[in-house]
């Protein structure tokens, strides 16, 4: 039997009959499970070790069981916790339906499609969790030995609830939900969107067992390990070479460090070298103000020394104005004579002075103008290096882009390879419904011949009897 909305490619299962192989090669530890689902309940009491039920604990959430229910033995090993699970933390908004069964978080007008005469009744606020969050505070509570391998959600929309279980579902093998099959149905209840999700986690679809209304069924999901292997391989190869990009990366790095420590270090050593030179300039400097006024003291010691000679002269010869007025002539002469030869010795000193004085400036300021000159090198040679290091990072932001783009691809092809491989899946489900309605044609005429053949042995049996 096919469903109205997914045609022949979709497998019709009898769960009564899949969950044995299923728990004999996946295994059942412990299951858990989500809404009043009696087929659950039923299904898997005599199979796992443990079994987790997750049940809104109000009286407008919680209809009462059926009687057929309360006598039904509970599991040795249940757990029951009153919560209401939704999408998220938080508060949620339960909806009442006119059919008890359908009320939840759906309102009644997202059900018409199913069911056509379902009327509101009414709603409320209430506290709920997530899958992840009520986990998490059960297996806190109850110290779980092992996380539940079997998720199975009796209630709508089952496609919300597992976008809050992410934890849950990298522990889960096997994931049994309830979802519409009705073409119009909700985008958080249809099938397509379960099985979407589902195959991102690494899950495949085995089938779906219809309920007594043909627009909903219990779709059965059960990891994908073949898939799933090829996809983590690929994704461990990609890994392995973008360190091996990264190791590349850093090595390179770390060269382009010492590269610029080293010049760090030259520009450093330069700048005490240009520092030691300025400070042997300033001590050469010093040296000749030194020089300076030392030859300004003997000049001027000198000068002290002729104005005492001179001073003496002229007492002598005033001592002796009396007695050498014939020679006052000549003295007069010798004593111009004497003076112009002090003012000689002076204009000498001077530019003696001043030449020495203009050659130190001169020299100081040659070396200060070499000074600025290397300098000014460094600050060149600094922005070529800064040049070259800009160049270096602008390529490997290309080259990072590049890689990027790449990665891209890569997701465009492993997403061609996925659908094709749906399409395949759905191809052989199609040649095994074929082969079953060969096989189912085949008993057919094996009955029919069996049948004939028991016919002609009454008859012959009859005609021995004549």
């Amino acid at each position: 039997m096919t469903t109205p909305d997914v045609g022949q490619s979709l497998q019709a299962i009898t769960l009564s009959q899949w969950l044995p192989v299923m728990k004999r090669w996946l295994g059942l530890s412990h299951a858990l499970v989500v809404g009043h689902s009696q087929q659950a309940l039923r299904l898997l009491n005599s199979y796992p070790e443990a079994l987790t039920l997750f049940k809104a604990g109000s009286a407008e959430a919680n209809p009462a069981p059926s009687p057929a229910a309360q006598a039904r033995p509970p599991h040795a090993a249940a757990h029951t916790w009153p919560w209401l699970i939704a999408e998220h933390s938080g508060m949620a908004s339960f909806h009442h339906a006119s059919l008890q069964s359908e009320s939840g978080l759906l309102p009644a007008t997202a059900l018409t499609a199913c069911w056509p005469g379902i009327k509101p009744l009414g709603q409320y606020q209430a506290s709920s969790l997530s899958l992840d969050d009520a986990c998490a505070q059960a297996s806190a509570a109850r110290a779980w030995a092992s996380p539940p391998q079997w998720l199975w959600i009796g209630c709508l929309p089952a496609t919300a609830l597992l976008r809050g279980a992410t934890q849950v579902l990298h522990l889960t093998d096997v994931v049994v939900m309830r979802v519409q099959l009705h073409p119009d149905a909700h985008p958080d209840a249809s099938l397509h969107s379960a099985q979407t999700l589902l195959q991102a986690q690494g899950f495949a679809l085995c089938g779906v067992e219809t309920e007594r209304n043909p627009h909903l069924g219990i779709a059965l999901f059960v990891r994908d390990y073949p898939a799933a292997y090829s996809t983590t391989s690929g994704e461990l190869n990609a890994l392995q070479q973008a360190h091996i990009g990264l190791k590349s990366q850093l090595q390179t790095l770390q060269q382009k460090t010492a590269e610029l420590k080293q010049g760090q270090q030259a520009e450093a050593q330069v700048k005490t070298q240009a520092l030691a030179q300025v400070l042997a300039l300033q001590q050469e400097k010093e040296a000749l103000h030194s020089a300076s006024a030392q030859q300004m003291a003997q000049l001027t010691a000198q000068l002290q020394a002729e104005a005492q000679t001179h001073a003496q002269a002229q007492e002598l010869l005033q001592a002796q104005k009396t007695a050498l007025q014939q020679q006052n002539e000549e003295h007069t002469a010798v004593k111009e004579h004497l003076l112009a030869q002090l003012q000689n010795l002076q204009q000498q000193a001077a530019e003696l002075k001043q030449g020495q004085q203009a050659q130190a400036k001169i020299q100081a300021l040659e070396q200060i103008q070499a000074l600025q000159q290397e300098k000014e090198v460094l600050h060149s040679a600094n922005a070529q290096q800064v040049a070259l290091l800009t160049a270096q990072l602008q390529t490997e932001a290309q080259t990072r882009q590049a890689l990027q783009a790449e990665t891209a691809a890569l997701q465009q092809q492993r997403d061609a390879l996925a659908q094709a491989k749906e399409a395949e899946v759905q191809d052989s489900a199609h040649q095994r419904q074929n082969l079953q309605r060969q096989m189912s044609d085949w008993q057919q005429r094996f009955a029919q011949l069996e049948s004939e053949k028991r016919e002609l042995d009454q008859r012959l049996c009859l005609l021995r009897e004549e």
